[in-house]
């Protein structure tokens, strides 16, 4: 997912440097490349960091507790960081609406907003399905890509505000 997720957001900023669009959306294109490319690599790392902790708690006797192999752990734990997207997206879309004041936005901003829109409702959506719960490997990963969108969305609806920010 998160390779495919790279792809097409490296094409849309090569796409946008050849249609010589806004410099600032060019700008937060990229960096919402760099930044999933990111989120990817830490994942990995974080599962192998995980699995050390799994052997040295293990080697002393200890018990590991995954969260993910119970389904209603699992749909709650996902649903609780999907409602923390979601509530983050909200916020930055009443503060953007709250100080606009009806002033014309640079098309990077608006690009911005309709990212976090979208990040709202994927992020909906998870939580709605996570409120039942997550009983095997198909919705988990239907879940996740949920979950990744939302994420990415957050990402760069901030990324493309601040670009606008920097540019006016």
């Amino acid at each position: 997912m998160s390779a495919l997720g790279v792809l097409v957001a490296g094409v849309s900023t090569a796409f946008l440097i050849v249609q010589d669009a806004a410099t600032s959306l060019t700008t937060a294109t990229a960096i919402l490349t760099a930044l999933i490319a990111v989120y990817w690599a830490m994942s990995v790392w974080w599962v192998k960091l995980a699995m050390r902790d799994t052997e040295e708690i293990e080697s002393r006797g200890g018990r590991v507790v995954d969260v993910t192999a119970n389904a209603d752990q699992a749909a709650q734990s996902m649903s609780t960081a999907g409602t923390l997207v979601v509530t983050v997206q909200g916020v930055v879309l009443g503060l953007l609406f709250a100080f606009s004041k009806g002033q014309p936005i640079l098309v990077t901003a608006k690009v911005g907003v309709g990212s976090l829109a979208f990040g709202v409702c994927a992020g909906l959506l998870l939580v709605s399905l996570c409120a039942f719960s997550l009983p095997g490997r198909r919705t988990r990963v239907v879940s996740a890509l949920l979950f990744n969108l939302a994420i990415w969305s957050l990402s760069y609806g901030l990324v493309c505000i601040a670009a606008a920010a920097i540019a006016s």
